[in-house]
């Protein structure tokens, strides 16, 4: 640790005995050493220092000082620098007989006996006596320096306070630096405006002679300023107590002006003052009072070759990491090699420091606190612009930046968890970015890997041009990747034709998506091909994928990829014990955020080593860093999260169980819908689009809002996708969904409860929704051979009838049910009659009403069961009067609940035009009568209906009619339906196919609920 060193100069002065006490300590800690000793009278130095000072502004040299009038001289140069530096001599000599002198003494030796050649040291004077302020005492401690070559001096004044500026929880952000350059009438500073434009990581802000508003405005900018610089000229009074800075031709200001606005400044951060100007230790003393941490300014006049000589040998090592002491010293001691021109050139540059504040380094500016802002990723991947927090791969990321060097394709394969894509994305990427000559562009395949290709391709390579036009491009590279053989060999040429010294790399993230959501085999082939056939025969390329380790068997069932990755993965395992406590540890530490003693042993014990449990890690130290107290991350707050084993499911489980009933009934249906199904593997996500998610009992406003609540916790995330124009639609971003990791599928109880009551449905609903795509895929063609037919369509029947509520199937899917049901219809080639009839069966029993005047259908339904009567039914139902099929309302007639009465009608006038009798009847087992239900009991909301269902009432009867609003993607058409039981026995089955096909080819049904199945709510 860096020693520092106090030489406190008491009362006295050149005239009588200075006090002098030594304090000696570690930085950041009480001093631990303190001796006492004297300097003696030695009035000749501030005479000799008088007679060199005189000599020295004597210099014809373009100095950064205000010159009042023009001066001539008949003494040559040569003259005048002689005589400079035998008066520097004079008083060098002075300084170091006092430096000598007995009184000296113990200081002197302690200083020596005490501190280690090898320390860095500060060595820092403190003194109110301007006139042993000015001295230049590197000169004074010339033999000391000398011995220890890491340490440099300061000065400051004995009272000083600590300024807090907020560092724990901060990020590092650009260093932002306030240039100011003011009047330069007779000087160069456009060389200063150049070094500071070069800095890496700097934002600078230029204010060229500006007036002093500006100055002041600038100085209270909310985003802060880690560094003051001013360039120009400045001056400071002869008694050293104030200083001017000159800002244009006319207008000068002093510190005091600048007051308010230097302390807002500094309150948000403002760490290091430069006047790379003259005279400026008055300016120093003024900014003393607002306690600056570090301010470097010149002693005397500077020239103008000097102080820009200075400037670029400071920010050069400052930048590159060396401390500013350091980086003083040495631009101080490289300004030896002017001095032949510039006589005592390295006398000039001083530090003034506040002994309170530790020296900042380059890398401690630029710190910036950004609300919600986490060092840890939780269960997102790092990305690259995470690289300053990814810890623990350090090895790894080098094996992979070789392994790119020499090979054109890299698999990165590990389990589920590993940290696959964080190492390819915060560690070979930025890796790569270093060297200076790649470009880089990423995809998921996803269920359509040639198009999210080409689109991956056109939005990284094809910057300026519009939306309209980009995703026209999109679509005619992925036909061209799909029909062109050497397609993405040829765009990639193109490319490194163009800029010849560049590399592309190409990185498919999740392959494993090829597998578990492309079901499109040709497709998932012509990928692969493209890829290879690029690998093969493309200059400069690369392609890194990162693979899941249990489908390593599916990449190389494909024999050309199989023989690609002979020697071309590199295999990503869990990370050791020291890797995993520097993922904990570090990116603490870069925050200034401490870990409680014996913390991170106690998570390196849950983590243990074991494959794929980096998700867990991060979320739990997630959710650790929102709980820290006072920048330190402990015992308690661990405890409280439920370790590393239950934080993410206690978590997830805690989102859910704030959400309203109804909340809960649509998150369930969301995340079964997030979950890809594995076969022979563990299960998977998979990306959803939003609108898909918008089903049936479920309003598009009640699925919005929660999956707002689910983003908002981080427990999924939603991003859009552009789509791809099919059969004439239109071709826009769509909003898409997905799980935010598969840790939540596989270590949430709740959910894999839900998979596993579900998991029949979700298979055969997941055989549709692939079915539909390729249907999607291939145009949405009319023909029954594209088409479900027979088992396979009965089974996607069956499956609407018996799941809608919890599986619901997306829009594409439901569509295409609806075209094969059409299409079979359309095949049967039926004749039917146009008659007025109405038919009900009721387990075997058929029910015929007959009113010619009324165009409608009814049908009846026995069920003492108010949960199917008032929200399953209507469901079903709603979809078979939609869809109109003969085969579907015949199965659902003979299920095992019976039917009630409802007509369908479009009669939507006034109640003369409906028949009178309007009661909805119950009926037993034995389908006689038994009682009646009111029908006003109905005009209440169904769920209301569902948590208090209607009592069963004697008989009687109601003028008015029910309604039923039918919604479906937030819109309501409203269609009046009326309810009846009427029980009639006697007629055959073999008139049920007749009047039931009567009824499927009635206008009315379906024009009044077509497009419209959702829903329904009693008015």
């Amino acid at each position: 640790m860096a020693k520092l060193v106090v030489l406190e100069l008491g009362k006295g002065d050149f005239n009588q005995e200075v006090e002098v006490i030594l304090e000696i300590g570690e930085e950041e800690s009480r001093q631990s050493i303190r001796v006492k000793g004297a300097l003696p009278p030695a009035p000749e130095i501030p005479q000799r220092y008088q007679l060199w000072q005189s000599a020295y502004r004597s210099l014809d040299v373009r100095h950064r000082i205000k010159v009042k009038s023009a001066q001539t001289t008949n003494i040559s140069i040569k003259d005048i620098v002689k005589d400079c530096s035998n008066s520097a001599e004079s008083f060098k000599d002075s300084l170091s007989g006092w430096y000598k002198s007995d009184k000296f003494s113990s200081i002197r030796e302690k200083l020596f006996q005490e501190i280690d050649k090898s320390a860095e040291v500060r060595l820092i004077i403190q003194t109110q006596n301007n006139q042993l302020r000015r001295l230049p005492w590197h000169i004074f401690f010339e033999r000391f320096l000398d011995v220890y070559r890491h340490a440099e001096v300061a000065l400051s004044p004995p009272e000083y306070q600590r300024v807090e500026k907020a560092t724990l929880g901060t990020v590092r952000t650009k260093v932002r630096i306030l240039a100011i350059l003011g009047n330069s009438a007779g000087i160069d500073i456009e060389e200063d405006r150049k070094l500071l434009e070069s800095l890496p990581d700097a934002e600078v802000v230029f204010l060229v002679e500006p007036q002093r508003q500006q100055v002041d405005e600038l100085l209270w900018d909310e985003k802060g300023w880690d560094i003051f610089f001013f360039a120009g000229h400045s001056s400071s009074r002869s008694d050293g107590e104030t200083g001017l800075i000159y800002i244009n031709q006319t207008d000068s200001l002093t510190i005091p002006d600048l007051k308010n606005g230097l302390k807002k400044a500094l309150e948000q951060g403002l760490q290091l003052a430069i006047f790379n100007s003259c005279d400026g230790l008055g300016l120093a003393n003024d900014l003393a009072s607002l306690h600056i941490p570090q301010i470097i300014v010149m002693r005397e006049p500077v020239p103008d070759r000097v102080a820009q000589t200075f400037l670029k040998h400071f920010l050069t090592a400052f930048s590159r990491g060396i401390s500013l002491y350091a980086a003083v010293r040495e631009a101080r001691e490289r300004l030896q090699a002017l001095e032949d021109e510039f006589p005592c050139a390295t006398w000039l540059p001083a530090i003034c420091q506040n002994p309170a504040v530790v020296p900042i380094s380059w890398q401690d500016l630029g710190r910036r606190f950004i609300p919600g802002f986490s060092p840890y990723r939780g269960l997102f991947a790092f990305q690259e612009e995470d690289t300053s927090f990814f810890f623990g791969r350090e090895s790894f990321t080098a094996q992979l930046v070789e392994a790119v060097g020499k090979h054109s394709l890299i698999a990165v394969i590990g389990a589920s968890g590993s940290g696959k894509s964080s190492v390819v994305f915060a560690g070979l990427i930025p890796c790569l970015r270093r060297e200076g000559n790649w470009r880089v562009v990423s995809l998921r395949p996803s269920d359509r890997p040639l198009y999210n290709l080409a689109s991956a391709l056109i939005s990284r390579l094809e910057s300026g041009i519009s939306k309209t036009d980009s995703i026209r491009e999109i679509r005619k590279l992925a036909t061209d990747l799909q029909q062109e053989k050497g397609a993405l060999r040829d765009i990639l040429g193109e490319i490194e034709r163009e800029d010849s010294g560049t590399r592309l790399l190409l990185v498919v993230d999740q392959f494993e998506e090829l597998y578990t959501l492309c079901q499109n085999v040709e497709e998932r082939q012509r990928f692969l091909d493209r890829l290879l056939e690029a690998v093969n025969h493309t200059k400069n390329f690369n392609l890194v994928i990162t693979l899941r380790a249990d489908f390593v068997g599916h990449a190389l069932s494909y024999r050309p990829l199989a023989d690609a990755l002979q020697y071309a993965d590199l295999k990503l395992g869990p990370m050791n014990r020291q890797e995993l406590q520097d993922a904990i540890a570090q990116p603490a530490y870069q925050v200034r955020v401490n870990i409680e003693e014996g913390l991170t042993e106690r998570i390196l014990t849950a983590v243990n080593e074991a494959p794929g449990n980096l998700p867990l890690l991060e979320f739990a130290l997630t959710q650790l860093w929102e709980k820290r107290r006072g920048g330190i991350l402990s015992h308690a707050a661990y405890d409280e999260i439920g370790g590393v084993e239950a934080a993410l499911a206690r978590y997830a489980q805690e989102v859910y169980e704030k959400l309203k009933l109804e909340e809960q009934q649509a998150a369930k249906r969301i995340f079964l819908e997030l979950t890809q199904l594995g076969e022979g593997t563990a299960d998977t996500r998979r990306q959803v689009f939003k609108q898909d998610l918008v089903k049936l009992a479920q309003s598009e406003d009640l699925i919005e809002r929660v999956i707002q609540r689910l983003a908002g916790a981080k427990l999924i995330v939603t991003s859009e996708l552009e789509q791809e124009k099919i059969a004439g639609e239109d071709s826009r971003p769509a909003a898409v969904v997905d799980v935010v990791h598969e840790a939540l599928i596989q270590h949430w109880p709740l959910l894999r409860q839900w998979v596993s009551e579900n998991l029949d449905a979700l298979r055969i609903q997941r055989k549709i929704e692939t079915a539909a795509q390729e249907w999607q895929g291939k145009g949405k063609p009319k023909q029954a051979a594209y088409l479900l037919q027979g088992p396979k369509l009965a089974e996607a029947e069956n499956f609407i009838q018996s799941y809608a509520e919890t599986v619901a199937l997306s829009s594409l899917a439901q569509e295409f049910v609806h075209r094969s049901i059409q299409q079979r219809r359309k095949s049967r080639s039926i004749l039917f009659g146009s008659i007025g009839a109405f038919v009900v069966v009721v387990s075997g029993a058929a029910i015929i009403y007959y009113q010619s005047y009324w165009n409608g259908t009814i049908f009846a339904v026995q069920t003492t069961d108010f949960n199917i009567l008032y929200h399953t039914l209507p469901t079903k139902l709603s979809y078979i009067l939609l869809h109109g099929d003969v085969e579907e309302l015949r199965r659902t007639l003979n299920s095992n609940y019976g039917f009630f009465g409802l007509v369908v009608t479009d009669c939507k006038t006034s109640e003369k035009d409906c028949p009178s009798q309007k009661v909805l009847c119950l009926t037993d087992s034995k389908f006689r009568w038994k009682q009646r239900l009111s029908v006003k009991a109905l005009s209440r909301h169904p769920y209301d209906l569902l948590r208090n269902p209607p009592p069963l009432l004697t008989e009687r009867t109601y003028e008015n009619p029910f309604k039923l609003d039918w919604k479906a993607t937030g819109k309501t058409n409203k269609g009046e339906i009326i309810g009846r039981v009427y029980y009639v026995r006697g007629v055959p089955p073999s008139l049920w196919e007749h009047y039931l096909g009567w009824w499927q080819n009635s206008s009315s049904a379906e024009t009044s609920l077509q497009g419209h199945i959702g829903s329904c709510k009693w008015n």
